[in-house]
């Protein structure tokens, strides 16, 4: 059962570094869960459980089978404005447990393509992730919704098309 945290500079305070912690205190009881980390900063293998830390990766196919290896991504941030990270998950079909802060709940559809839970509430944290690392029929409903989602919404050809509609107002 695999987690996945990602952060361009994962000392950032404002990512959640401090609750994914303290929630992970709280899931070491999961049988053979992982921690998986994509970022530049201090190697986080001291978190408690088992822990595979990335280092920063440029390029988008290696990034997508991070994506693709996890079963649950969390976006614990205490302030974001719509990250990509979010729409990285989406794409490659992961449900987000996300902060409910800034540009996040447009992108996390709660309950359909992840779990929004208040910021810097690692007990709401804790418990989303082991909602759905115990249910893999939720986890594969929802990793449906996300790539429809993303499919439906967020493809470059539609971004494009909604930047030359508002070029053209």
């Amino acid at each position: 059962k695999t987690l996945l945290f990602v952060a361009q500079w994962l000392d950032d305070r404002y990512k959640g570094m401090a609750t994914l912690l303290a929630a992970i205190e709280q899931l070491k009881s999961i049988p053979e869960i992982c921690l998986l980390v994509l970022g530049r900063g201090e190697d986080v293998k001291k978190v408690g459980i088992r822990s595979i830390f990335l280092g920063s990766i440029s390029d988008e196919e290696r990034t997508s089978y991070a994506y693709s290896a996890a079963d649950v991504f969390l976006l614990p941030s205490v302030a974001d404005n719509f990250p990509n990270t979010a729409l990285e998950s989406l794409a490659c079909g992961l449900p987000v447990i996300g902060s409910a802060v800034g540009g996040i709940p447009e992108t996390v559809r709660d309950a359909d393509t992840g779990l929004l839970v208040p910021p810097n509430d690692a007990g709401a944290l804790a418990n989303a992730a082991t909602l759905l690392l115990e249910n893999p029929d939720r986890r594969k409903e929802m990793s449906v919704n996300c790539r429809r989602v993303a499919l439906q919404e967020y493809t470059l050809e539609l971004q494009a098309q909604r930047y030359l509609e508002i070029y053209n107002d």
